[in-house]
C-alpha cells in the first residue's frame, strides 16, 4: 500500500485496507446528476448493478470519508485519510484491541463488498472496501480469522 500509517501504529503493521463508510459507492451511483433524465434513473441503476441500498442503523463506525484498516499483532486500527492530490494519513479514528474483536466479515460484491466488524460488547462497525482494493481486504479479514481460530500472533506481512 502506498499510504504509510506506520506512525500511527503501536507495533508492525500485518495486513491494511482502503476503506469507506458502508454505503458510499451506492450513494455515489445513484446521484448521478449528468442530465435530468440520468438523475431519475440513477437510483434503479445502483440498485440494479449493486443491490437494495445498505441498512446502516445501529452501528458505532466512526464518522469519515476514506481511511485504512489495519491489523497489528495487538489491535485493529482505523486511520483517516484526507483528500487532496494525494491521500494522507489524518489521525486515528478508532483504536479497538483485538481480543475486544469479534469477528471480521468480507463478503463479496460487485463493486463494493462490504466489511462488518463486530465487537465482543455488541457493537459494530460497518464500512466497505472497494473492488480495487479487495485482494488487500481479503488478506485482512484472512488475518483476523487466522489469529482468532489459533489464539496467536499472526507475524507481519512481507
Amino acid at each position: 500500500m502506498a499510504i504509510d500509517i506506520s506512525q500511527f501504529l503501536k507495533s508492525p503493521e500485518i495486513a491494511a485496507a482502503k476503506v469507506e463508510p458502508r454505503g458510499t459507492m451506492w450513494r455515489a451511483t445513484s446521484r448521478q446528476s449528468v442530465s435530468p433524465l440520468a438523475m431519475m434513473i440513477a437510483p434503479l441503476v445502483a440498485r440494479v448493478m449493486m443491490g437494495p441500498k445498505p441498512e446502516l442503523g445501529g452501528a458505532q463506525t466512526p464518522t469519515f470519508n476514506v481511511g485504512i484498516l489495519a491489523i497489528t499483532e495487538d489491535e485493529l486500527v482505523l486511520v483517516g485519510l484526507t483528500a487532496g492530490l494525494t491521500l494522507k494519513p489524518s489521525g486515528v479514528l478508532g483504536r479497538v484491541p483485538l481480543s475486544d474483536v469479534q469477528a471480521c466479515e468480507l463478503k463479496r460484491a460487485r463493486l463494493s463488498s462490504p466489511l462488518t466488524v463486530t465487537f465482543r460488547d455488541g457493537g459494530q462497525w460497518l464500512l466497505e472496501v472497494a473492488r480495487l482494493d479487495l485482494a488487500r481486504g481479503k488478506k485482512l479479514a484472512a488475518a483476523f480469522s487466522a489469529r482468532s481460530q489459533t489464539g496467536q500472533r499472526v507475524p507481519p506481512a512481507r
